[in-house]
């Protein structure tokens, strides 16, 4: 049986990234006309230095959970570029949206379309927008959360009948997201002294960070 990736004309969409797109299409037409405010909403511009901003805009203008606003964020940076790359006409373009839509999904009716097309629209705000989010995420992984789990290891004497010392170790944990939508935690240790290092390089990099903004902060915006 044709997988439903494949069964589309006109978009790409992995097996693994179809339910992102069905979580959009899922939603009431008033919650999509609700995310296309959001996204285009100047407020979202301003506080782009926020992780996540659009996300949780999104979130909060269509009262959805983080996880849904996080999938019809990624659908919406996927097929839009999609579909000013390729040059997707409407028509082709609403014809691949309805063969991914899940079941039991709102009616694909005239209004729905006009609406998906309006969130799919390219234009100013959205283009930045989008390519902010790029430029934070491409190319190489970035980090989206971090823990720490601290452990103590004994060494016992040759005859494995006293504890003689033992190592603290601190276990880093980095989880990671990548431009094609792919979560990876890297597992890292650490003894006191390479945190002290960690530590030091985590301080340059915002003293860097801090002169650069001092430079450029006032001709562009910075996020």
């Amino acid at each position: 049986m044709k997988s439903l990736s494949a069964s589309l004309a006109y978009l790409y969409v992995p097996e693994g990234r179809v339910f992102e797109v069905q979580i959009l299409l899922s939603l009431p037409t008033e919650k999509i006309r609700q995310t296309t405010e959001a996204i285009r909403s100047s407020e979202t511009l301003k506080n782009l230095r926020e992780d996540d901003e659009p996300v949780k805009r999104i979130a909060s203008a269509a009262n959805l959970s983080f996880a849904q606003a996080l999938a019809v964020w990624y659908a919406v940076s996927n097929l839009s570029r999609q579909r000013t790359a390729q040059k997707i006409a409407d028509g082709d373009f609403l014809s691949d949206l309805h063969l991914l839509a899940p079941e039991g999904a709102p009616p694909f009716d005239e209004v729905r379309q006009k609406v998906l097309l309006d969130l799919f629209a390219r234009t100013s705000e959205g283009t930045l927008l989008e390519k902010a989010e790029f430029l934070k995420r491409a190319y190489a992984p970035s980090l989206v959360s971090c823990r720490s789990v601290c452990d103590i290891r004994p060494l016992f004497d040759e005859k494995r009948e006293r504890i003689e010392s033992a190592a603290l170790v601190v276990i880093l944990g980095l989880e990671t997201h990548t431009d094609d939508h792919e979560m990876k935690t890297v597992v890292v240790q650490a003894t006191r002294s390479k945190l002290a290092d960690l530590k030091k390089c985590i301080t340059e990099a915002e003293n860097k960070l801090a002169v650069m903004e001092r430079v450029f902060g006032g001709n562009v915006q910075l996020f």
